[in-house]
Order: C-alpha cells, then structure tokens, then sequence
C-alpha cells in the first residue's frame, strides 16, 4: 500500500465526536486498524477536542506488519478551526509524514474569503504532479476538517447525506456520502464495536494534484463502504467500519478503541 492511500483513509475514518455542537465542551478519542487480505496493514489513533465556539483534531498514524517490513510510512495531522451549530469552518491544518526516510509536509492556513495559503514540500513540480489552480482550492476543507463537516451532515440528516470539497494540500477531490441501509453489525476480534449500524456508500471524485506514477491507488470503478454506528444510545453517529476498493484488493478499516468524554474506555 503505496502512500498515496494514505490519505484517503485518513479523510474518512479521523473524524471523531462529529456530532458535538457549540454548547458541548468535550474531548473524544476512536482508534481504528486496517487490514488487507486479513492482515493487519495501518493503525491510526484520533483525538478530538471541542469547545463553545472551535474544535482541534489531531491524528496519528504509521503502517503496520508486512507492509512496514517494505516501507514504513509515519504521518501526524492537526487541524483546527471555528465551530458552532450552524458552520464548521477550518482556520489551520499541518501534516507531516515519513516515507523509507522521505520526509514530507503540508501547512495550510485559511482566510476568511474562501482562500487558502499552502506551503508543501516538496513542492508539486518536484513530486510528479500537477499543481491544483487556486480558483480550484477556494472554499474547499482539509481532510479531516471535511470529514467531520461530512459526519454532521449525517446526523443532522439521520441518513447517509452530504458532499464536501477537499484540497489536502496536494490533491483537491469532493467527497460524498449517499444510499444507506440499516445493518447489524457483529463485534469481532478485528472489530471492536457490535450491534447496529448504518451502511453509506462513499464517492470520491478525483480533480487534480494527483500522482502521475504507477501505485495502489483506489479503484475509482467499485464502490467503498463507510458503517456509521452510535457509539451509546443517545451518542452521534461516528465511522466504525470501512471497505475501500485498492489496486491489492478490498482494505478495510475497523473501530478498535473507543474513549467516551468522561475518559473511561
């Protein structure tokens, strides 16, 4: 699993607590591993923390087993921004990685125009890539800021809706969340929640700054599925299973840990 994967696993599954709201003050901590042909291959751990009027969301995550042995990749992401009932708007996001010793990054600072400063190493001319027009990158969320956008929409909706424009810094891409079936979900050794759930079906829609090279990128063609569940009774809908079509295969992602507000497991 090339790094390019990489992050759109993280814009699906590091969203944590997207139902909180501007009279919520509260820290939530969701923990996923994923897996390809059975083994394990990625472990990511999120936290995020919420205020009366913003949110902060940090994130971890490297390769794990057999894809470590080839090629390690390490990456750490924050992001930050304004938060109320009715918007969620990014202000900051930084992102750092290290691939076979290859260090990358990506800072984004947003205005209050619509309009975004980048600053990314390498630079795209010097990373087989094509760089995204700015008219492109206005009104658009980093990852993980979007994806939270996404998972509100889901609870505000009760249904798999919502649509978000997203410029990670490198590739700019939309986002969707549609269909929706009510499953059951078994709790597993790989799997660390059991009981209902609510299927979406996820749509990425590529635009540009994507890698010119040969890798196991996503498989535009066949569906990905993201299982949205409530964590307790009177909780908001969170991601607690994926399956993402790969140039290796299916790769599923599954909720692993889970920390409620009050710090106990």
């Amino acid at each position: 699993m090339r790094k390019s994967l990489i992050p759109f696993v993280l814009a699906l599954v590091l969203a944590v607590a997207p139902g909180a709201r501007a009279a919520d003050e509260a820290q939530f901590r969701l923990d996923f591993e994923a897996y390809l042909g059975g083994f394990r291959v990625m472990s990511v751990a999120s936290e995020g923390h919420y205020t009366a009027s913003g949110y902060a969301i940090e994130a971890a995550a490297r390769t794990r087993g057999v894809v470590g042995w080839f090629g390690n990749w390490v990456g750490n992401g924050t992001s930050s921004g304004a938060l109320t009932a009715a918007i969620l708007r990014p202000r900051m996001h930084r992102d750092e990685s290290t691939w076979r010793g290859d260090k990358r990054f990506v800072e984004m600072v947003y205005a209050a125009d619509g309009s975004v400063a980048v600053r990314a190493e390498p630079p795209p001319e010097r990373d087989n890539r094509d760089p995204v027009p700015p008219a492109e990158t206005r009104d658009t969320m980093d990852a993980l800021s979007a994806t939270m956008a996404l998972i509100r929409a889901v609870n505000d909706a009760g249904r798999c809706a919502g649509e978000a424009r997203i410029f990670d810094g490198r590739r700019r891409f939309d986002l969707s969340l549609g269909g929706g079936e009510q499953v059951v979900l078994a709790k597993s050794d790989q799997l660390g929640y059991g009981g209902p759930a609510l299927k979406c079906l996820g749509t990425i829609r590529r635009i540009g700054g994507f890698w010119k090279g040969t890798d196991y990128r996503l498989d535009d063609d066949k569906p990905s599925y993201v299982w949205m569940a409530r964590l307790d009774p009177s909780g908001p809908f969170v991601p607690v299973r994926m399956e993402i079509e790969t140039g290796l295969g299916t790769l599923v992602v599954n909720l692993s840990v889970q920390q409620k507000p009050n710090g106990k497991p």
